[in-house]
């Protein structure tokens, strides 16, 4: 590189594409994580605890996009951005009635605000945790390396016929865009499973990598012995977003009649669901029970902050969630699922079944249909022996954490 290139000033997102304008590799001082939804914080954070592990020295800061980012906080890095959180929770592209909302919230505004945030970075290494509006957000940060982990696509998603809608085809499918801005400004690109990044390698040799799955590298959850010794113990997963109450009306219609015992990881605010014929009884306790509800001899358990120990408690899951239900999957789980009204929709369910194939069971929001669901997997151990293979084939395995960090680490060393 030419002293004249060396000390060029930098414009954000085109001179990525000119030739010659690559910097050269050199020991980092600063490191930037960029994030854009709930889930991809998440992995966001596994990231900064593993590169602060491995490389204390380094100056971590980082930037989500349409979260206000939790996932971060209590880590002691700087958090940068207005850390506004939008209606849709992040799945604005998901459909129209999600997209209006949010552009009536102030999306536009927020997005050119970030932007100019984004424009005033400087950083020596840069990771991109999300999709193609990460990356292309991530274009306007002035960087000598930049490195991307894209946790929403799959060649399962790719390679199955899905909508022929625009906004879907761009979260289902590597677009010829996104090849494009991999090709001018990453490096080094990680996937979460090995058949995506051999397809991926047709576009593009040596940059893609599939080093494991970081979503699963949190989930080393332990057996709850108070629930050990009832059988199904069924996981219940509502959610996060707008949609979990709703939701948790419908599950808890489709148990009546169960035998067995359910598990309910609860992460949105106070519970504000009908819950008609059941027994309520609320307690605070130091393992996060918060609430019983009991039907008959039926149990359900509603915990906070419990996520990967009712994992490995349950037989069987039932979710309304994105990232959650992947993990469940990944862990070996049959998933059932059923849409949700405003942003658990049809297309979102539709989605993440061309994703997890057979480790998904996809119902109407219907109780009767759900309990016949639930039931025909429970009295079939092939079928779950089945859904659970699925799972882990299209999940990946776990460990990609600290295989990621250390690659980046090592390339740029």
């Amino acid at each position: 590189m030419t002293e004249a290139r060396a000390h060029r000033p930098y414009v954000p997102f085109v001179l990525d594409f000119w030739p010659g304008t690559k910097y050269l590799a050199n020991i980092p001082m600063t490191f930037t994580i960029l994030s854009n939804g709930h889930g991809e914080d998440v992995i966001g954070a596994s990231f900064a605890k593993e590169l602060l592990k491995q490389r204390p020295d380094i100056e971590l800061q980082v930037f989500p996009t349409v979260d206000s980012g939790k996932a971060y906080e209590g880590l002691d890095l700087e958090i940068l951005g207005e850390r506004k959180e939008m209606p849709s929770g992040g799945f604005i592209f998901h459909n129209f009635e999600l997209f209006v909302n949010d552009i009536k919230a102030g999306f536009l505004q927020m997005t050119v605000r970030q932007i100019y945030q984004l424009s005033k970075i400087k950083t020596d290494v840069l990771l991109v945790v999300g999709d193609i509006y990460a990356l292309f957000l991530s274009s306007f940060i002035r960087t000598k390396q930049r490195f991307y982990y894209q946790s929403l696509v799959s060649v399962h998603n790719s390679k199955k016929e899905g909508s022929k809608i625009l906004n879907r085809y761009f979260m289902e499918n590597f677009s010829y865009l996104e090849r494009a801005l991999i090709r001018h400004l990453v490096r080094h690109v990680y996937l979460r499973d090995a058949a995506t990044a051999e397809y991926l390698e047709n576009f593009n040799a040596g940059k893609f990598s599939a080093l494991g799955n970081p979503m699963l590298d949190s989930l080393n959850g332990k057996i709850m012995l108070d629930h050990k010794t009832i059988s199904p113990t069924i996981g219940l997963l509502p959610g996060t977003r707008e949609h979990a109450d709703k939701a948790m009306e419908i599950m808890l219609a489709s148990l009546e009649g169960m035998s067995g015992q359910a598990l309910v990881a609860w992460a949105s605010d106070k519970p504000n669901f009908e819950h008609f014929g059941w027994e309520r009884k609320e307690l605070t306790t130091d393992e996060g029970l918060f609430l019983i509800l009991k039907r008959d001899s039926f149990k359900v358990f509603f915990y906070r902050n419990r996520f990967a120990d009712i994992l490995a408690s349950s037989d069987i899951i039932i979710g309304n969630a994105g990232t959650a239900n992947e993990q469940a999957a990944a862990l070996g789980l049959a998933v059932i699922t059923f849409p949700v009204e405003p942003t658990y929709k049809k297309e979102f369910v539709d989605n993440q079944k061309r994703l997890l194939g057979e480790a998904l069971t996809v119902c109407d929001a219907n109780p009767n249909m759900i309990k016949n669901s639930l039931n025909t997997m429970l009295d079939n151990p092939e079928l779950m022996k089945r859904a659970g293979k699925a799972g882990v084939e299209r999940m990946g395995p776990s460990g990609g954490t600290q295989r990621i960090i250390t690659d980046i680490l090592a390339r740029i060393a």
